[in-house]
């Protein structure tokens, strides 16, 4: 390479650096300000907002905003959303982004706090409270704006969220430190239309740390650990939940007029598999294949002290066809779960207890989708389980999912107790002591609907001898009591089935519904008048 030739190059290489140099420093600074215009301009829309520093860089196509607080909708005087994020940065902003149709490479978001005050007179306990909350639609964010929006990939990291309401100082619903990676977001008008106002997506992943929200019964609280949900894989994990009552089981019906059911659960994890989300999006249906619940305990309380409530108590499957949306649940796998219910009632201060434990148990076809049901109308509820930690007992529920007045059937059976054990619930609740039986066998099958329950219970046991107590303290002693104790044994109360001569009693389940009352009151309310039909001579 010759000198002149090396000057030509050194020359041009000058001219290039400086070029470059102006345009950065001058033309790059008089584009800049002129984007920030037009960004400011794009985001004024229907949101009141405000920020410390806005960078604009034009040759690598991003908007950074720092320290932004935003509020939308401005007109809304019912519910407020507003927030706060620490750095908003997009980044490849297509070169037509003014055009109407905007295409984005990157959106990162860190730290946001997203709020919503919700305006409201009282706990929203029905449809009509719901009814009034403006729906947020996505693609009201950019209409008039923009037709269309679509972003490679959105990043959002540390975020916090609460729904919160100033007339009783509360935040019902909370998030926080939550993690969010979508890819191929798109939002227009035709996607919004499709989606429910909602956008669509090839994959989403989002995990937070922790979430709670307080239950429209005015009664529960619920508190979610971390929980992963995966689009791509079709999973919701949740690590732990635990539902529990605001109200000390003590206060229960002296606060609450009417009678309630104070819950008390813990979940050390659910697992949601084959979770539909496209459907979700699009139609606003459920669709799961599988949810997995292991090492559930849970307590139930009432106190019948309070007022019975008369209002009418569906069915499962009317509960279903009540529903607005569709939901279908293929299977619920239950193992090693610990349930009880505990009850206070009105003469006695002590309270009765039966407890399930160990029970392991599976639900089949649980929706309410009439093409599915067209297909198979039965869901099937099978487990076992060890009734007051002791004795095992076995059940199936068949429920005829399409049948207009609930029909299903029970069939089940109990291995041999002492009937002692039973004292737990019927000491306190009915001021009996039973002294000593033993069972030999139990098993029932009975076809139930919305009206009644009839079927056939065969119970086989041996020297069964009760004795009343006192209906207020339950003690033992009171003249009355002894020879309504005699009579009973001697004349009312069959002591072996089968009897002295080997003849045994058939049981007949025969019981009209209550329909103020829940399904598992009518349950044992039918096994109590095969019972019945045995135990009475």
């Amino acid at each position: 390479m010759t000198a002149k030739t090396k000057r030509v190059l050194l020359i041009l290489l000058i001219s290039v650096i400086a070029l470059a140099a102006i345009g950065y420093l001058g033309v790059n600074p008089i584009l800049n300000n002129v984007l920030k215009k037009q960004v400011e301009k794009r985001l004024i829309g229907n949101f009141a907002y405000e920020y410390d520093t806005i960078m604009v860089d034009v040759f690598k196509r991003s908007v950074t905003l720092k320290n932004v607080k935003w509020r939308f909708p401005k007109d809304s005087s019912h519910v407020k959303h507003k927030g706060t994020v620490k750095e908003f940065s997009v980044k490849g902003i297509g070169l037509f982004a003014f055009s109407g149709d905007l295409g984005i490479k990157t959106i990162l978001v860190d730290e946001p706090t997203f709020s919503t005050q919700i305006q409201v007179n009282k706990f929203l306990n029905s449809k009509d409270d719901t009814s009034r909350l403006k729906q947020f639609n996505f693609y009201s964010l950019i209409d008039k704006q923009l037709n269309s929006l679509t972003v490679d990939e959105i990043k959002v990291s540390k975020a916090d969220a609460q729904w919160y309401s100033p007339n009783f100082q509360k935040i019902w619903r909370e998030v926080k430190n939550g993690y969010l990676e979508v890819k191929d977001f798109k939002i227009d008008s035709a996607t919004a239309a499709q989606n429910n106002g909602l956008f669509g997506l090839s994959n989403f992943d989002l995990h937070f740390k922790e979430a709670s929200l307080f239950l429209p019964d005015s009664l529960h609280r619920i508190k979610l650990g971390y929980t992963a949900i995966n689009y791509h894989k079709k999973e919701i994990t949740i690590d732990s939940l635990r539902i529990k009552p605001l109200i000390r089981n003590n206060r229960l019906a002296k606060q609450f007029y009417y009678e309630k059911t104070s819950l008390d659960l813990q979940l050390p994890k659910i697992k949601f598999e084959g979770v539909d989300f496209e459907q979700l999006f699009q139609q606003q249906t459920i669709a799961i294949n599988k949810l997995k619940l292991n090492d559930l305990k849970l307590i139930a309380f009432k106190d019948k002290n309070a007022v019975e409530p008369s209002d009418y108590k569906p069915l499962p499957q009317k509960l279903l066809r009540q529903l607005s949306k569709s939901i279908t649940l293929d299977s619920l796998v239950i193992n090693n779960a610990s349930i009880a219910y505990h009850q206070k009632d009105k003469s006695s201060d002590e309270i009765g207890k039966v407890n399930f434990e160990q029970l392991n148990g599976s639900i089949a076809n649980i929706t309410n989708d009439s093409l599915r049901l067209s297909n198979n109308a039965k869901a099937v509820f099978k487990f076992s389980t060890l009734l007051f930690n002791k004795s095992s007992l076995s059940a199936e529920i068949e429920f005829q999912m399409d049948d207009e007045n609930s029909q299903h059937k029970i069939t089940g059976s109990l291995a041999p107790i002492e009937l002692k054990e039973a004292n737990q619930i019927i000491t306190p609740l009915q001021a009996f002591l039973i002294k000593d039986g033993q069972t030999k066998d139990l098993n029932f099958s009975f076809w139930l609907n919305n009206n009644e329950a009839k079927g056939d219970l065969n119970f086989l046991y041996s020297n069964l001898k009760i004795q009343k107590l006192d209906d207020k303290t339950l003690k033992k002693g009171k003249l009355e009591n002894k020879l309504f104790s005699f009579v009973a044994n001697s004349f009312v109360v069959r002591s072996s089935n089968p009897d002295w001569k080997g003849n045994e009693k058939k049981g007949k389940i025969d019981f009209e519904r209550n329909k103020q009352k829940s399904i598992f009151h009518f349950w044992w309310q039918a096994i109590l008048t095969g019972l019945q039909s045995i135990l009475m001579s």
